[in-house]
């Protein structure tokens, strides 16, 4: 229990603020680039700790050994708006200059992603590494005036997936996906376009298209029954404020995703891939008592197959909960 506790400390850890844009209360007007930046960062994906396997709703997937899934994501800015302008040495009090009319940034996203287990030496199989780099675009005529968080912009990354395993991929007598020790490796490049909205309910919407390079470090035991390419459309709330009886007041979002795999044949030895299989689902619900700064109650469904790296041939249907970092503006108003 000891090797436990500390393993859930250090993943709490993780999840305190890593970007000041996102996380600092500032007093002051902020300028231009920085109103933008926090635009898009406070949408960004969160880190997150889940206890134990969750409650399984179809018998599928047993994960009741589990003590905790947790998901470390850091978002590293190396230039914004404003570092293009002292890049390019453009006038930024032009408000016709390009890097004024075109805004720029580049973002190093860095997850970390891992399951650890109750079984002899609480041991943590195949965590998930997934660096990459991002460079999201926008420019004026996509900026709304009056609402300065509502906006659209672009984004176009290369990312690298592995678990940091070198075992072998498939057991070669039985075809088996060798979860313990078995090597998953691949790299994607991701197109992404997104919409921070003024609706009454909606507040942000995205659409991404990810293509996976199968030439590079993808693993042949991938090529009958992993996808090649995945389209997925995102939509999140804007915050609700409500009151439970006893509980006190919290504000409350959703997030929905609903995705498609293709190029995946198989989902089995012999047992071809229909359309169904190739339906991803999930809603993540984040509960925010009045008062919190950084972390908040979570709630997670996921549909379909399993997204945790080589275990992909696991169907999966299955209700999470535990803490998440919240992005936005910091403290909740009391």
């Amino acid at each position: 229990m000891k090797v436990v506790k500390i393993s859930l400390l250090l993943m709490m850890f993780a999840m305190l603020p890593v970007s000041g844009l996102t996380q600092e209360v500032s007093h002051k007007e902020t300028d231009r680039f920085e109103a933008i930046s926090k635009s898009m960062e406070q949408y960004f994906e969160a880190s997150y700790v889940t206890a134990l396997g969750g409650i399984d709703q179809t018998g599928n997937i047993n994960q009741n050994d589990l003590f905790y899934e947790g998901q470390i994501y850091m978002h590293l800015n190396l230039l914004n708006g404003d570092s293009f302008h002292r890049w390019f040495n453009d006038d930024s009090g032009n408000s016709s200059s390009f890097f004024n009319q075109h805004i720029f940034s580049v973002y190093f996203p860095i997850r970390i992603q891992m399951r650890q287990l109750q079984s002899n030496s609480s041991p943590v199989r195949t965590p998930s590494y997934n660096p990459g780099i991002r460079l999201f675009y926008t420019n004026s005529a996509w900026l709304n005036s009056e609402n300065r968080e509502a906006m659209r912009y672009l984004s176009l990354g290369f990312h690298h997936y592995s678990n940091g395993q070198s075992g072998l991929h498939t057991d070669p007598v039985t075809g088996a996906i060798n979860t313990i020790d078995g090597s998953f490796s691949t790299d994607y490049v991701e197109f992404a376009y997104y919409h921070v909205t003024d609706l009454p309910l909606l507040k942000w919407a995205k659409l991404n298209v990810r293509q996976y390079l199968t030439g590079l470090t993808w693993e042949q035991g991938q090529s009958d029954y992993y996808q090649t390419n995945v389209v997925t459309v995102t939509g999140k709330t804007k915050k609700q404020r409500i009151r439970l009886p006893a509980l006190g007041r919290y504000d409350i979002s959703a997030t929905a995703h609903l995705g498609y795999k293709f190029g995946r044949h198989f989902i089995s030895p012999n047992v071809r891939a229909k359309t169904k299989d190739n339906v991803q689902f999930g809603l993540e619900c984040e509960f925010v008592p009045v008062g919190w700064s950084d972390l908040g109650l979570y709630a997670r469904w996921d549909y379909g197959y399993d997204y945790y790296n080589i275990n992909y041939r696991n169907k999966i249907n299955r209700l999470q909960f535990g803490v998440v970092q919240v992005f936005g503006k910091g403290k909740s108003e009391k």
